[in-house]
């Protein structure tokens, strides 16, 4: 009898084949199911449903000022996979659209009749699931196996537009009400895993990112933001998890007239050229967004620069104007600088992006009045603690 511990050696076994019905019957069981490695079940290989961005089984935040086209987006997004059309110049994988307008349906259906052909497979509702509420999302999946069974095509596209009626009850800065939200659309996709989940969400105030509780930036697997608010826009990856960040497609707004004669905005691909063949970022800033601009360069030369530190500094080259004026012109000029690209916020820092300094030298090269040479001729600043502090001590001076 030889000594030390039984040697036993396991014969490998082939990895079953993915079963999501089984896998769903579990969970909904409250079932823990663990596999050893060398029994991995296969599970689903990503299949993107728009090239390059976006797969079945993701959730995918499209996120955008008031305005700036996020539903517009949406509706071309249905009619691309409806019909089997590139979305912004991007391949999709063709298949049926549930679009649940919970905000402004009626707005929503003209969209939609107004783009996509009679037959499309898009399918609309104007109802409000609430995704922190179990039985909502319950109902909410049995609506869309009733649809996937008469529909030829294949669920590949849901809409949740916008998110913000769909948490009803909720707070958006909590992150456990964001945790429960996250719940219900994983929850979503659990039981249609063939289709990419869009949430249309509003931006935060310093519109930097999605608005809410950073819980439900990371239960998303792509965030695309709006940019831009003139004649050409961008759709941004500001966040992946699966592909690269920092992809821009340009599109544009358009008219079009809807089934009752009446007009819609639509969106169509566009390039990142103007009418005279200049980018966006090669145009020429108003005076109050190259105050803006050299007040950050300014505050720069001392190292990190916060938003607030941006905003005060910037106000002071404003001049005399009225607290209200300096407000207006503030919140006009940062969007835009941050929209087209001038400048970068990252968290609570600013910073002027590269292609903004290389713009600078090109327009003094060319002449321009605002060259790289006038910037260092502006009238000097306080430093960017100095002026992050200049609120708090001017209450200091008032309540003495």
């Amino acid at each position: 009898m030889t000594g030390g511990p039984p040697q036993h050696t396991a014969t490998p076994l082939p990895l079953s084949r993915y079963d999501a019905a089984a896998q769903r019957k579990a969970r909904r069981q409250g079932g823990i199911i663990f596999h050893r490695v060398d029994r991995l079940p296969d599970r689903m290989p990503r299949s993107e449903t728009i090239f390059g961005l976006a797969a079945a089984g993701e959730v995918v935040a499209l996120v955008g000022a008031p305005s700036s086209g996020k539903s517009a987006l949406a509706t071309l997004a249905a009619r691309a996979l409806s019909d089997g059309s590139p979305f912004l110049g991007r391949p999709v994988l063709r298949g049926a659209t549930i679009y649940v307008a919970a905000e402004r349906a009626g707005e929503v259906e003209r969209r939609l009749r107004a783009a996509a052909a009679p037959d499309a497979a898009i399918y609309v509702s104007g109802s409000r699931p609430q995704l922190a509420e179990p039985s909502s999302i319950e109902e909410l999946v049995r609506a869309i196996m009733a649809v996937a069974e008469v529909e030829p095509l294949p669920i590949r596209l849901i809409i949740l537009d916008t998110a913000a009626r769909c948490f009803h009850g909720l707070d958006e800065n909590s992150s456990r009400d964001m945790g429960f939200a996250a719940e219900g659309m994983a929850r979503i996709l659990d039981e249609v895993p063939t289709a990419t989940l869009v949430v249309v969400h509003h931006m935060d105030k310093l519109g930097s990112s999605m608005r809410g509780s950073t819980a439900l930036l990371g239960a998303v697997d792509l965030e695309l933001t709006v940019r831009g608010s003139g004649a050409i826009r961008r759709l941004e990856v500001t966040k992946a998890n699966a592909v690269a960040e920092g992809q821009r497609l340009p599109f544009r707004l358009t008219v079009r007239k809807a089934h009752d004669g009446l007009d819609v905005i639509a969106a169509e691909a566009a390039d990142e050229t103007g009418r005279d063949g200049g980018s966006k970022v090669a145009s020429r800033l108003s005076p109050d967004a190259q105050k803006a601009l050299d007040a950050l360069r300014d505050l720069m030369t001392g190292g990190m620069v916060t938003f607030e530190a941006w905003r005060d500094a910037t106000k002071v080259r404003f001049g005399d104007r009225s607290p209200h004026s300096k407000r207006q012109a503030w919140s006009k000029v940062h969007r835009l600088l941050l929209d087209d690209g001038h400048v970068v916020l990252d968290g609570q820092n600013v910073s002027v992006s590269d292609a903004s300094s290389d713009h600078q030298h090109c327009i003094s090269a060319d002449g321009g009045k605002a060259s790289a040479q006038t910037v260092s001729k502006a009238p000097p600043i306080r430093g960017a603690a100095d002026v992050a502090d200049a609120p708090r001590n001017r209450a200091r001076k008032r309540g003495r």
